[in-house]
């Protein structure tokens, strides 16, 4: 792979993504610091006002949350979606262009936001002064959940049997001995167009192995072995769990953040406090600023994790070799920047750069031959 030619390429991206972004948060910011967002709340609640309540207010919600979504995603859609579809279509990454588009994807973001609503509103009303902490615990357990049901919700269609005997004895021997054993072993056809090369999905018997078509196709077993291996370091650690420990302390600081705001702007621009629906749009905006300010927080942990699963993954297979070969494979699978400036890594990586993770290789390989 041509390194300059993946420098440029990530950078293009990050630059159009950044963009993307910054629009986005543009057009919150109206929703939430100006006259906008009340007069948008109350166009939507004048829509319904003949359904019985509670019919009524989820209506209007619902079309209040969906009016500010495609807003925001009119922005995002010249400044980001189009530039990186032209990007990836210009280094022969088209596939990763289609993913997250079409109308499943708005309609999860849709619910899934609509959901976080409910939890606000819900939590501001019943828990007073302390609805931004129980609104971070009620949406972490909501994650957890998701990660613990989700899997069995996945289209069957996307799957299909790996058709590897010898491979899946190996890969369920390595979960066995690990203790996280796993239900099944899949080849991934949605993972054609993904930069994800393989995962594990679930927690417990649910637990299920998915390989893109690629890695179930074409990879020597050695390399899937070693590159699963890895995956199952994340939940011997119970990385998932870590992480999302994490992620709720930030949301609760993002909530916490929101409520100081709120308190501020209290009858200023039509804000109510956090239990008004109008207000929505400034807890959304000061609690994602307070995410992208962690951002260098959230990616040390996972780093950190992305190191000790490597170790875990070598010493547990002795690949050495294979590890090397596959980490190769799969940053020419994603066109990655293989030893990007340190302000990258802290604002953009969440894995040790691909040099890095080559050296560890090296060594573990040189101490087995000492």
């Amino acid at each position: 792979m041509n390194e300059a030619k993946a420098t440029r390429y990530q950078r293009l991206r990050r630059r159009a993504q950044a963009f993307g972004r910054l629009a986005a948060g543009s057009v919150l910011a109206v929703f939430a610091f100006t006259p906008v967002g009340p007069l948008t709340w109350a166009a939507a609640a004048s829509v319904a006002p003949r359904l019985p309540d509670p019919a009524a207010a989820g209506v209007a919600l619902l079309l209040f949350v969906a009016v500010v979504l495609t807003a925001c995603a009119a922005a995002v859609f010249p400044t980001c979606i189009r530039p990186v579809r032209r990007i990836d279509a210009a280094y022969g990454r088209a596939g990763d262009a289609r993913r997250g588009a079409g109308l499943p994807a708005a309609l999860f973001v849709l619910t899934a936001t609509t959901a976080a609503a409910v939890v606000v509103l819900a939590s501001a009303r019943a828990a007073g002064a302390a609805w931004w902490l129980v609104s971070a615990a009620v949406i972490a357990a909501g994650v957890v959940v998701a990660g613990r049901y989700g899997p069995a919700l996945l289209d069957r269609g996307a799957v299909r049997p790996l058709g590897r005997p010898e491979l899946e004895g190996r890969i369920s021997a390595l979960a066995a001995r690990a203790g996280v054993p796993v239900s099944s072993i899949q080849e991934w056809v949605d993972g054609e167009t993904s930069s994800t090369i393989a995962t594990i999905t679930g927690v417990g018997a649910s637990r299920r192995v998915l390989l893109s078509s690629e890695v179930a196709r074409e990879w020597p077993d050695d390399e899937v072995t070693v590159i699963v291996a890895h995956e199952l370091a994340h939940h011997v650690h119970r990385d998932v769990l870590r992480t999302m420990a994490l992620d709720a302390v930030i949301l609760a600081a993002g909530l916490l953040a929101a409520d100081v705001v709120l308190g501020l702007l209290e009858g200023s621009v039509g804000l109510r406090g956090p239990g008004h629906p109008a207000s929505l749009p400034a807890v959304a905006f000061v609690a994602s600023a307070v995410w992208l300010a962690a951002t260098p927080i959230r990616h040390a942990q996972s780093r950190r994790q992305e190191r000790r699963a490597d170790r875990w993954a070598l010493a547990r297979t002795g690949h050495a070799h294979a590890f090397s070969s596959a980490i190769r494979r799969a940053s020419a699978r994603r066109m990655a920047d293989e030893n990007p400036g340190l302000l990258t890594r802290v604002l953009y990586h969440r894995h040790p750069p691909v040099v890095e993770r080559l050296e560890l290789a090296a060594r573990y390989l040189q101490e087995q031959q000492n």
